[in-house]
């Protein structure tokens, strides 16, 4: 901020004397020179000048919004910046000054602190003007503790000092203010019990500066005018520094494989600052997230000095995992930075299979990670179905009864094994049922068709969040057909003659046991 002054009629007799004192010098010695106007900007409420000028004459200031005059204060006020300036052209030459707000002003990073940054209630289109390099200044429609300016932080911020300045081409300002600060996004904290805050005593490029000891932190910040000369105008800058660490940066997997991934990143520039100073604040932990879609499946917190690359275990074969890395320090944590990585497939278990009579054998594999048990998913097989296992949802997997009935095949589950019950054979179709015993569910291993084709894969359920993995299609298989004879017609045929011969015989027999009675009969009588 630029602040420029007629060199007579200071206050202050010792920077008078000074200052006169320069205007005998023929060489400027600017090395004198910027201790003169480090004095001057002191006594302006400014830490230090930020530049030195010879003596200049006015004419070759005139293209310069330079304010020539007499300094006016009050006996209680400080420092100058609640003085106020009398125009007077009467000087030849005069001292070009320009002091520091702070050594750190955040305003000035228009990346940073976009214009979309500031707002206003009401809203206002013009809130963006009380950036301190606007070149007007954001006016409120009246100031009577209803109507603020609000300035938004990136993140959790230290605000440090606060200078406010008028309308920078005209006699509006603020001469008094409150604070409100925000460090939870939903309440605000009115500063100092209510606490008015003296702003300017005179317009144009002079500030009102306002230290806080020990900073303020906050995540928004609403300056509400009191009190103003001509209108309610304020620009403003502000101080401080960021609390919380910048994200980390390279984030990479250095290793993958179907169970496991590698972490490595690296720390951020930009650590933070302690609270009320510039002072660097160290790195002290991270914080590492692995998400897979939006399920959180691992969360640790590591100190700062753990050993990196970090190995994440027990991870789902041929996945997809979100991996977020957030850096912190005392104050807490900053913004994460975030990467996909997927894990590699596994080895598909080759399931060998084997039919006897209207039954297919298989030889499954028992999965070498952990888990909590797997399905045995069936279907008949099908030229127009040839998805991968994989793609299949669990709510595609139906069961027996309504996969019998099913025109097309679909896939049903048949059974359901624990990690403890697992044994290598297994018979589909041996119509036996199963339960899974966390929720009850029943599994009908059905019998088969004859002379139909079937695949099986395992879906291999890893943990409580029911994570999961798919083998690929085992080998397809066709039961056997029903046994038929290939002279089922002269079969009947024999059998029917068969059946007229044993039937004459027992009518012979008949006839002969009948005769034999009635001649028996005969000699009796």
């Amino acid at each position: 901020m630029d602040v420029r002054l007629s060199q007579s009629n200071l206050p202050n007799e010792g920077v008078v004397n000074v200052i006169t004192k320069l205007r005998n010098f023929t060489i400027c010695n600017k090395g004198l020179l910027h201790k003169i106007n480090t004095i001057i900007c002191k006594q302006l409420g400014y830490p230090t000048a930020a530049s030195v000028e010879c003596s200049l004459s006015l004419s070759s200031l005139m293209h310069q919004s330079f304010i020539p005059g007499n300094v006016k204060c009050d006996a209680r006020v400080n420092d100058l910046s609640q003085c106020a300036i009398i125009q007077n052209n009467d000087c030849s030459q005069y001292s070009y000054v320009t002091c520091h707000v702070c050594d750190n002003p955040l305003l000035k990073n228009a990346e940073k602190f976009p214009d979309s940054w500031f707002t206003a209630f009401p809203k206002s289109r013009s809130a963006s003007k009380a950036r301190i390099s606007s070149g007007s200044s954001c006016c409120a429609p009246a100031a009577d503790g209803n109507y603020y300016f609000q300035l938004n932080f990136p993140s959790l911020y230290t605000v440090n000092v606060i200078a406010i300045f008028g309308d920078s081409s005209s006699s509006s300002f603020v001469t008094k203010y409150h604070l409100q600060t925000n460090i939870d996004g939903v309440n605000w904290k009115s500063e100092k019990s209510q606490n008015i805050y003296l702003g300017n005593k005179n317009g144009y490029n002079n500030a009102a500066i306002e230290k806080f000891s020990g900073g303020l932190k906050s995540k928004a910040l609403r300056i509400f005018p009191l009190k103003f000369v001509g209108a309610p105008c304020i620009r403003v800058e502000i101080c401080g520094g960021d609390l919380l660490p910048d994200k980390p940066t390279d984030l990479i997997a250095t290793k993958s494989a179907s169970t496991y991934l590698e972490i490595s990143w690296k720390h951020p520039q930009n650590t933070g600052v302690k609270l009320g100073t510039n002072i660097s604040n160290p790195l002290t932990r991270y914080v590492l997230i692995l998400l897979k879609d939006t399920m959180i499946v691992f969360d640790k917190t590591l100190e700062v000095t753990d050993k990196k690359p970090y190995n994440i275990t027990n991870l789902v074969p041929y996945a997809t995992y979100k991996v977020n890395v957030t850096a912190g320090n005392s104050e807490g944590f900053g913004r994460s930075t975030t990467a996909t990585f997927k894990t590699a497939e596994d080895v598909a278990p080759e399931l060998s299979t084997k039919q006897i009579g209207s039954t297919l054998t298989y030889l499954l594999q028992n999965p070498n990670l952990e888990y909590r048990y797997f399905y045995v998913v069936a279907m008949k097989n099908g030229t127009e179905e040839s998805r991968l296992p994989s793609n299949f949802k669990n709510t595609d997997l139906m069961t027996y009864s309504k996969a019998i009935s099913s025109t097309q095949p679909i896939p049903y589950i048949a059974v359901v094994v624990s990690r403890r019950d697992f044994t290598p054979d297994f018979t589909l179709g041996d119509g036996e049922n199963t339960t899974r015993r966390s929720n009850g569910e029943n599994y009908y291993n059905g019998p088969l068709k004859p002379g139909t084709s079937y695949k099986i894969f395992q879906r291999v359920f890893m943990n409580y969040h029911d994570d999961y993995y798919s083998t690929d299609w085992s080998p397809v298989a066709t039961t056997a057909q029903k046994h038929k004879s290939s002279d089922g017609g002269n079969t009947g045929a024999i059998a029917g003659a068969v059946v007229a011969a044993v039937l004459v015989i027992i009518l012979v027999i008949l006839g002969i046991l009948f005769v034999r009675i009635n001649s028996n009969s005969a000699t009796v009588q």
